[in-house]
């Protein structure tokens, strides 16, 4: 009951900023930088050419995933990394045809909803000047965007990590105990794109016993 009562007084916060004239310039600012974003990284996605890791691991290793019965193959590892973001990937090519939109196509969504996320992370954990500054300064983050455009792993290794900060953050503010859950599988889908993801456990560890959120157990 506390939570939810907490909820409702934080969204009827929120809603009572949101109709000033300032809460309206602001959505208007939140906007017009998602808008940005999408176009800093739209006209790189389709002009740039394949660069080393799609051409001969990422998208080689999204077209030899077959589900067909007769020769299905579904692979959990090839090469350096875990194979799932090889899927985004082959679905892009499957909706949009075997070009760098449809190839590249996923890992510009996963792009995208990470800045939403840690927008609305940052929004929670420090209000929305510092939401606003999270999403400009990621926006236009050379290196977010270099990765949001092209067919690899990080893209999608960094959505699933910021989700798992995300819940983390919720389950340290108090809410539902099923953040941290929603935490814990957000992890192990980053893991799933690259094993370094496996890093964010021993510092949420680290951070339980701290704050003493193990009361769960």
């Amino acid at each position: 009951m506390n939570e939810q009562l907490l909820e409702a007084s934080r969204a009827a916060r929120r809603a009572a900023e949101a109709s000033t004239p300032a809460g309206a310039i602001q959505r208007r600012l939140i906007l017009g930088l998602f808008l940005l974003a999408l176009l800093f990284r739209l006209y790189p996605l389709l002009t740039s050419t394949y660069i080393w890791d799609e051409e001969w691991e990422w998208i080689v290793v999204a077209e030899r995933i077959s589900f067909h019965p007769g020769r299905l193959h579904l692979p959990i590892r090839e090469g350096h990394h875990p194979s799932l973001p090889a899927y985004f990937i082959r679905a892009g090519s499957m909706l949009l045809g075997k070009n760098p939109l449809g190839y590249r196509v996923f890992s510009l969504a996963a792009g995208m909803l990470t800045l939403f996320v840690l927008w609305r992370l940052a929004a929670r954990w420090a209000g929305p000047t510092a939401a606003i500054w999270t999403l400009a300064l990621l926006a236009f983050n050379e290196y977010h965007i270099g990765i949001s455009v092209f067919a690899v792993e990080k893209s999608f290794q960094h959505l699933f990590a910021a989700l798992s900060l995300y819940g983390f953050y919720r389950y340290l503010a108090g809410e539902n105990g099923k953040f941290l859950y929603l935490s814990a599988a957000a992890a192990g889908l980053a893991f799933l794109c690259n094993e370094r993801s496996v890093l964010l456990l021993p510092a949420y560890g680290v951070t339980l016993l701290w704050s003493q959120g193990w009361s769960w157990l």
